[in-house]
């Protein structure tokens, strides 16, 4: 019986699936993973945040202030 797991996937696979997603929403589901998909949202690749309202952009950028606190 063979397992296949997420994370075996190409990095390609992971590109086209982000092009579905809000770049925000791939930082919260994807970060503090491990290191490959740390190097992976973190690359140089355009992510788009969509923003709908000034009160969801203030309350994004608070949380990402608040979870990258060291």
């Amino acid at each position: 019986k063979s397992v296949n797991y997420m994370e075996n996937l190409p990095n390609e696979i992971f590109y086209e699936m982000f092009d579905f997603l809000d770049g925000y929403d791939i930082y919260q589901a994807f970060s503090n993973l491990n290191n490959r998909f740390e190097n992976l949202i973190n690359s140089s690749l355009l992510m788009t945040i969509q923003i709908s309202s000034s009160t969801t952009l203030d309350s994004r950028y608070k949380h990402f202030l608040d979870s990258n606190k060291h």
